[in-house]
């Protein structure tokens, strides 16, 4: 506070100046070794081995008696001969529920797609569930196994029906269990989840539920493509990020494996398989490190339990990933080891809380917590801080700009100018209004078409960039702006960090370079343009061309530079139209984040950079006559 304040005494003044002079180089080492350090986490001697942190879960420690891989099949065969007869499927599951000695019931639900080439055309939905009540609680808790009602699930849906016939000739279960079928994707769980929670989604009407039970412990997502597969895919990522806790991740993994069932994330199953030699078992970490952030960062679900995981409750899919290798799992050790992770789930006295809910696993026995993650962030928006830090004091004292200032010259007779309040103001309400026109334009111009939807955002994004260098003026305030948009940064950074770390990595790599660079319009004409295009190329809506490119690339990586380039814009296109629904339908902030903060943030730099610096710089500095004294 005293340096901030600039008080006159010697030591700030040349604490000041060598703030002002040393900034950048210290920024940039700091930057430098945040981003090595965040790298280096995979590596065994930094990161966690996994463990149980809840007891009470005695995760394999009962005998798994399940043994009827008979019924799985002929479940199988009865559901595919349904076909695409999605209606008839759910009639058949209605009865087979009640046949089963549960409570069945059905809910009906529409929507309206927000982006959709027929407007105003409603699309219909069913979803049925089976409840198994527990005979040793009243129905105050209960644990969820849901699985998605499409083509090529039928032996997820036929795994469930088998696991209700056999938990329901148990008496062990202190928990109500729902075996939940859904249609239509995520809009189907989201509306059960409407009916269940009492909650309401824009754009979903849902009948409410006639059969209800307690609070969900926790759900477990079941899709399995085959008879056999190769490996279980785990997915834990929720919506905006939003991770379970991680002993019920923990849970899944270790009875997989005493099933003999392998387990990966993100697919990342040959990266995953035991390497003994440390540099590339680094590397096989680094990757699945690198695939779980990518897929966190952008905040949309990747399967259905995602949808739980907003109202704080633990939530898991487990995917079975087909495989041509000798060694194939059959649906019968899925079944066993689902069986294992609900009674070890059954055993909780409360709710799983000792563990972690903020992490990166690097592998299946091993994870980075957020007290190993957030030290390197810190390391890597230190230079927006001292970048802030420097155009304060320049901004409060001009004499600091000047290299030939002699730092122990004595100013006792000293002007500190006005505050820039107009040029502030000016900088936060464009940019914000900006953001908000971006957010607002499409909802108020609803129902729209995938191809105006993106030409909407476009034409609104580019005008508001275009007003900057159209009011083009001399500012002695830009100083004081540009820290302010620095502070702001620091705000969205710190703040979107403790909500969804990757998203906050990207944001740290594409706007902390810009904000750091970017000055008016001044005397060196090549540096200013040079400026100018480094802001042009990391606009928000190039990353997401650059981003969607490198994952094309990493798709197929003999697809050539212009191949990359429109199939980069195609796939952009169909980002911003699926953030977009997925805002509106299960509300995935994606959308509403980079048009509220993201865009506004670069907008900032871009209205620093289209001012034009004073012409005369000694003009900040007063003559005796107008100087305000101030005594050491």
């Amino acid at each position: 506070m005293r340096l901030a304040s600039y008080i006159d005494s010697q030591q700030s003044k040349n604490a000041a100046k060598g703030i002002v002079k040393w900034r950048r180089p210290i920024g940039c080492v700091l930057f430098v070794i945040g981003i090595v350090y965040l790298l280096s986490l995979p590596r065994r001697d930094l990161s966690h081995k996994a463990f149980f942190d809840e007891n009470a879960l005695l995760a394999g420690v009962v005998r798994r008696e399940f043994a009827d891989p008979n019924t799985i099949a002929k479940y199988a065969e009865n559901i595919g001969n349904f076909g695409s007869d999605e209606f008839g499927l759910v009639q058949w599951l209605e009865g087979e529920f009640i046949h089963l000695g549960l409570e069945a019931y059905t809910q009906n639900y529409s929507f309206i797609p927000p982006v959709t080439v027929q407007p105003e055309v409603s699309i219909s939905g069913r979803n049925v569930y089976g409840v198994l009540r527990s005979g040793r609680s009243s129905s105050a808790e209960v644990i969820v196994l849901a699985t998605p009602l499409q083509p090529d699930n039928r032996h997820g849906i036929a795994v469930m029906l088998t696991l209700a016939k056999y938990f329901n000739a148990k008496n062990f279960w202190a928990k109500d269990i729902i075996f939940l079928v859904t249609s239509q994707k995520e809009v189907g769980m989201q509306a059960w989840i409407d009916g269940y929670m009492g909650t309401e989604s824009t754009g979903i009407s849902s009948h409410p539920l006639t059969g209800r039970s307690g609070c969900i412990q926790a759900v477990v997502n079941l899709e399995l493509p085959s008879a056999t597969i190769q490996y279980a895919n785990i997915i834990a990522e929720g919506v905006n990020g939003i991770l379970p806790n991680m002993d019920l991740v923990t849970v899944i993994v270790h009875l997989c494996k005493m099933e003999g069932i392998e387990t990966a994330f993100h697919v990342q199953w040959e990266s995953l398989r035991g390497y003994t030699d440390p540099q590339t078992h680094y590397l096989s970490s680094l990757k699945t490190m690198v695939a779980i952030a990518a897929h966190q960062a952008p905040g949309l679900p990747l399967a259905n339990h995602g949808l739980f995981l907003k109202h704080r409750i633990d939530a898991v899919t487990l995917r079975g990933v087909v495989g041509t290798t000798s060694k194939l799992n059959s649906l019968f050790n899925i079944a066993r080891a689902l069986e294992g992770t609900f009674r070890s789930v059954n055993n909780l006295l409360e709710r799983l809380h000792h563990s972690e809910f903020f992490f990166y696993t690097t592998s299946t026995s091993s994870f980075v917590s957020i007290g190993l993650y957030m030290p390197p962030f810190g390391l890597m928006i230190a230079p927006v801080v001292l970048e802030a830090l420097a155009q304060w004091l320049m901004a409060r004292d001009p004499a600091l700009t000047d290299p030939n200032k002699d730092p122990t010259a004595d100013d006792s007779m000293r002007t500190v100018p006005p505050f820039p309040f107009p040029a502030v103001v000016r900088l936060f309400l464009s940019s914000l209004l900006s953001g908000i026109l971006l957010y607002a334009t499409p909802t108020l111009l609803a129902p729209l078409s995938p191809h105006s939807l993106v030409t909407i955002l476009v034409t609104v994004a580019l005008c508001s960039a275009t007003l900057p260098p159209l009011m083009r003026s001399p500012s002695d305030g830009w100083r004081m702006a540009k820290t302010f948009a620095l502070i702001f940064l620091i705000l969205a950074l710190v703040a979107t960090a403790m909500m969804n770390f990757s998203l906050a990595v990207v944001m740290v790599m594409t706007l902390i370079p810009p904000s750091l660079w970017v000055e008016p319009l001044g005397e060196r004409r090549v540096l200013w343009m040079m400026r100018v295009f480094s802001v042009i190329i990391l606009c928000p809506l190039a990353v997401l061309v650059y981003l969607c490119a490198l994952h094309h690339y990493t798709t197929i990586p003999q697809a050539t530079v212009s191949e990359l380039f429109f199939e980069g814009v195609a796939m952009a296109m169909r980002g911003v139209v699926h953030s977009y629904s997925s805002w509106h339908l299960i509300g995935s902030w994606l959308f509403p984040f980079v048009c509220v903060v993201v865009w506004p943030l670069w907008l900032m730099n871009w209205t620093v950079c289209c001012l034009q610096k004073p012409t005369n710089i000694q003009s900040h500095i007063a003559s005796p006559s107008q100087s305000v004294c101030h005594a050491d």
